[in-house]
């Protein structure tokens, strides 16, 4: 993996763009794309869809999604390729530089990760708009076990602020997405010790042109964060990464996404194995009866006769269980977004017998693991036209996961030896070494949750890819929070990856002040003032121009 991993990126660097060339190291590329996304336009969007139900289809070029869809099209392709690093971003490389519409945000590094991570939440929030909906998720970073989750109430804060919904229990489905691309598995509804339970996959329903070009530019923005080395918290199955590298696929995979109707494929077909071995043993013993010079000499006619009769009855015992499972059996099956499927023209009215049942279950699973390959495909398409096709080969789907992903384990001693400290702190300070042990004492999504306020994202870098910047460990600031260190909280900046660490007098007063800190503290401060014509449109209400005009969905 260690060979892989070092190609990989040696592909990737030979093959980006670079921009152009400044006369002023510090001013930014004239080609490279200057973007602006207007979040508050999204956030009346959610607004509108849980006030008045409006849904999400109707909202959706109102997304963040769609307005960097919007911005980044306009711009040739091979702009996408672009590694630029600005001497003030740290390190950071990028693609574009962001601009947040109405907010005095600089765009060092931190706005540009925040804006992958916050469309990663939008794509998998759920729709407010419908009966029974829910708007939060439980974070990739999380455990698969509900029940350890839900008996963290730090976790669930997290995933408040996670999605920037209301309180829903872990075992809680959402009906659908609130954008209409990604919608939740059915093992959402499997138990807790399934692998791949809070998934979210691309919808079955008729791909329009629209929804590819929608799909192709997720797979174009997972090609630009993985250039950019940004992790991302897009849970999708492990069968959609193996689509995306070419990896062969099976029966098996399945319960990537829909872990019920695998289990319901591997026991039917094993017991239709183990009919037709019990037929292939009753016609092999049926033959060498008839030869009277094997039948005598292998086994005496009464040790025959048992034989058989337990052969015929494990056989009738199988063909009963079949049965009894098939009886009201059609050939036509549904995926997870309730799209119904005929496997065979006028399937619906055509029952599976026991002579059809091999060739029922080879359609149904070649039916489901394919159901929603054409928005796979544009996905595909997306990532190609960006990251080399030949790079991607190198890896198994889940390797390639882990490269877009992160790992789903936050390695604490990683963090600490890619740490500096100011001058004026030490790693042997009292405070310091309470700070370590507090984020070793954290949850996954804590740890998640800690990484995403202090660097805006959601998880380290995957092993074998270097910190792109050092994590620094800065005094508080100013002389009262000297002081009184007690009363205030810590401070982060995300370009920066740096973190003001109050010296709080015990570990406990630490561990809640900055539990506090990354649960509710979740938005960037302005480092400008911004003019009158700037901030217009802050104070929009229900009744104003801004909101009433959100779902125009022009392009």
């Amino acid at each position: 993996m260690e060979v892989k991993t070092k190609h990989f990126w040696e592909m990737l660097a030979c093959t980006a763009a670079r921009a152009a060339k400044t006369d002023d190291d510090y001013d930014y590329p004239d080609d490279l794309p200057q973007i602006k996304i207007n979040r508050l336009k999204s956030f009346r969007a959610r607004e509108a869809a849980e006030m008045f139900k409006i849904p999400g289809d109707d909202l959706l070029y109102s997304s963040m999604f769609c307005q960097l869809w919007k911005e980044l099209r306009q711009h040739p392709e091979e702009k996408l390729c672009i590694t630029y690093t600005h001497p003030m971003d740290d390190g950071q490389s990028r693609t574009f530089k962001i601009r947040f519409e109405g907010e005095g945000v600089d765009d060092y590094g931190g706005p540009y990760r925040e804006i992958f991570q916050q469309i990663c939440d939008e794509l998998q929030r759920g729709d407010p708009s419908v009966t029974g909906g829910m708007s939060n998720r439980p974070s990739s970073w999380a455990t698969a076990d509900a029940n350890e989750m839900s008996a963290s109430t730090s976790s669930t804060a997290v995933d408040n602020i996670t999605s920037g919904a209301n309180t829903a229990g872990v075992n809680e489905m959402p009906v659908k997405c609130f954008l209409p691309l990604l919608h939740p598995s059915a093992n959402w509804l499997a138990n807790s010790d399934c692998a791949e339970r809070y998934k979210y996959i691309f919808l079955s329903s008729c791909c329009s042109p629209l929804k590819q070009d929608l799909y192709r530019f997720l797979g174009q923005l997972i090609g630009i964060a993985v250039r950019s080395k940004i992790t991302l918290d897009l849970n999708l199955p492990s069968l959609t990464w193996k689509f995306v590298v070419g990896e062969k696929v099976s029966d098996r995979d399945l319960g990537s996404f829909d872990i019920a109707a695998s289990d319901f494929v591997q026991h039917l077909g094993s017991l239709y194995k183990n009919l037709d071995e019990k037929k292939k043993e009753k016609i092999s013993r049926e033959s060498n009866t008839h030869d009277s010079n094997v039948g005598r000499g292998e086994w005496g006619a009464e040790d025959a006769a048992v034989a058989e009769s337990s052969v015929d009855e494990a056989i009738y015992s199988l063909e009963e269980e079949i049965k009894s499972i098939i009886q009201d059996l059609t050939w036509t099956a549904t995926s997870c977004d309730g799209i119904f499927t005929e496997l065979i023209p006028g399937g619906s009215d055509i029952s599976v017998t026991i002579d059809t049942l091999d060739e029922y279950l080879r359609a149904y699973v070649e039916c489901r693991l394919y159901e929603f390959y054409p928005a796979i495909e544009a996905f595909r398409r997306g990532i190609l036209s960006v990251l080399p096709e030949s790079s991607l080969t190198l890896f198994t789907g889940d390797e390639f996961a882990n490269i877009v992903c992160g790992s789903h384990k936050i390695d604490i001693e990683r963090l600490k030896a890619n740490t500096e400290y100011d001058d004026d702190v030490s790693g042997t300070d009292e405070h310091v070494i309470n700070f370590w042990e507090v984020l070793h004492s954290f949850t996954e999504v804590e740890k998640s949750a800690f990484l995403r306020f202090v660097w805006a994202r959601p998880t380290l870098p995957p092993l074998g890819v270097e910190f792109p910047q050092k994590m620094k460990i800065q005094s508080a600031i100013g002389d009262d929070a000297t002081l009184h260190p007690d009363q205030y909280l810590p401070k982060a900046h995300t370009c920066f990856f740096s973190l003001n660490l109050p010296s709080y007098s015990s570990k406990e007063l630490l561990a809640s002040k900055l539990r506090y800190a990354i649960t509710q503290c979740t938005e960037m401060d302005a480092d400008f003032r911004l003019t009158d014509t700037d901030v217009v449109g802050w104070s929009a209400t229900p009744q104003s121009p801004l909101f009433t005009s959100l779902n125009q969905t022009e392009v």
